[in-house]
């Protein structure tokens, strides 16, 4: 074993890892042969996501190391007294390719305002991120339907032969997660998910704060890696997982074999001390879990930029004479959104090649939008109309809500139908819009109007939103009337 079969295997480990380091495309869906896609067969098309998710393949880095990684278990568990010698064959290609895997996610977003984000912010937003529904829906996809998370993070973070005991205080620790997500689900929904990420994110949103420039946004193409290697690191991480669980269970009917004579305290003992064979090969699954958090994240949080630059251009726009920069700023961020749509969930595919993750994937990363839309617009038009507007600017604001809520439904709708709530999700879209036509029917509102509007619905709008109202010099209101008006400050208070 040592001078034949031992050696061999290194040879291999390091002819995958020198293969994959060679390769630059194997993360880039750009090439047919390092996507994942559809199998050939049409009838794979619009099925379930567990359907769907077993039709997708990975990249080819990550089927490379899955193939690599199977020979080498096998030869484990035909000579397992040489399992740890054998096993740093496999350490060496699992850690070579979460090296390449971490270092292409840097190459496709390290310059972005989202990736600095993530850094900045890495552990407040994945506990967001791991709380919300659309998350544990995409990895149940993967990981099978009653995947729970701080379950399956403790089974890859364990070290020790299971024993009765460690058994039972699992069990216990599993009842409780299960009852505490679901409640937290309850009690924490997507809401208050949104305004926690919200706030997170402030300075990227405020008027007058850290803006995001069009060259920080992640390229489209670059946008489709990202998603590629999301997917391809779980469906790797879920395929390791059911290999080392063999593994496992091998060492255990060994472990219990050994200690026949043993009583039962003693063997469960014995057992907590004894290390698991797989026990080094979970370090690197769970750092693969982890990039593909990492990977999930900085979709979300591309997505929140993208809004955030358009409607900061939206708001140093001027609504005063034809209001053609408005104009644009809205045909810009509608196409941007609806090629990013096109780029990671195409409606009509043009070839198996087009698709790249689970559909769930881009769902979880556009969740946000009903919400992040109609509150940004509202937010920019105030910034907007702190210059003179004019009655066509009136009706542009108008045209720009009714066009940007058409966009969300019609995203919205291909993506997420037969997985949310259909008919709730257009009740949202619907109540957040509004909402936003109410604020720019109040730019043709006269001061008298407008002071009624506020004594009556004095918490519809932020202060700041309100103030901007007071201000507008338009049609309806002339300096002469905001000055009879007198200081919004006084008014308010």
């Amino acid at each position: 074993v040592r001078n034949c079969l031992l050696p061999t295997i290194m040879q291999e480990s390091n002819a995958v890892y020198t293969n994959l380091a060679s390769d630059s495309e194997a993360f880039m869906p750009v090439c047919d042969h390092a996507r994942p896609i559809f199998q050939r067969q049409s009838s794979n098309m619009g099925m379930s996501l567990n359907r769907e998710a077993n039709g997708l393949r990975a990249s080819k880095g990550s089927e490379a190391v899955l193939l690599q990684a199977t020979e080498i278990f096998k030869s484990m568990i035909q000579v397992p007294t040489f399992t740890k010698e054998i096993g740093s064959a496999l350490d060496i290609t699992l850690g070579n390719f979460y090296t390449i895997a971490k270092d292409k996610f840097k190459e496709f977003c390290a310059s972005s305002v989202a990736y600095n984000c993530f850094v900045r912010l890495e552990e407040k937003l994945k506990e967001i991120l791991r709380r919300d529904p659309q998350y544990i829906s995409y990895k149940a996809g993967i990981f099978g339907p009653h995947f729970r998370l701080e379950e399956f993070l403790a089974g890859i973070n364990s070290k020790a032969l299971p024993s009765p005991s460690r058994t039972q205080v699992a069990g216990k620790v599993g009842a409780t997660f299960r009852k505490k997500i679901f409640d937290s689900n309850m009690e924490v929904g997507a809401e208050d998910l949104f305004e926690s990420e919200l706030v997170l994110l402030e300075e990227h949103w405020r008027i007058g704060s850290s803006t995001v420039p069009w060259k920080s946004l992640i390229s489209q193409n670059d946008l489709k890696n990202i998603a590629c290697m999301a997917y391809s690191c779980d469906w790797l991480v879920q395929k390791m997982s059911k290999l080392y669980a063999i593994l496992d269970k091998e060492a255990v009917a060994q472990n219990e074999m050994l200690s026949t004579g043993m009583t039962p305290r003693v063997r469960a003992n014995e057992s907590a001390n004894v290390l698991l064979p797989s026990s080094r090969l979970k370090i690197f699954t769970n750092k693969l879990f982890e990039l593909s958090d990492d990977c999930i994240l900085v979709l979300k949080l591309e997505m929140y930029m993208k809004v955030f630059h358009h409607t900061n251009t939206l708001a140093k726009s001027d609504l005063g004479g034809s209001a053609e920069e408005a104009d644009a700023c809205t045909f810009d961020l509608c196409r941007n959104l609806r090629e990013t749509q096109e780029s990671l969930n195409p409606n009509s595919p043009k070839s198996p090649a087009d698709l790249v993750a689970p559909r769930e994937l881009f769902v979880l990363s556009i969740a946000p939008l009903p919400r992040l839309l109609p509150r940004m617009l509202i937010y920019a038009l105030s910034g907007a109309i702190g210059r003179p507007v004019s009655a066509v600017g009136m009706a542009k604001a108008s045209k720009i809500t009714a066009s940007l809520q058409q966009m969300v439904s019609d995203v919205c709708a291909a993506s997420n139908k037969g997985l949310v709530d259909e008919k709730g999700l257009n009740e949202l879209i619907s109540e957040r819009f509004s909402k936003v036509s109410r604020y720019t029917s109040l730019m043709a509102a006269s001061h008298v109007e407008l002071q009624y509007f506020i004594r009556s619905n004095r918490t519809d709008f932020s202060k700041e939103e309100l103030r901007a109202q007071w201000n507008l010099q338009g049609p309806a209101r002339s300096a002469k009337d905001r000055d009879q008006a007198g200081p919004f400050e006084a008014w308010w208070a």
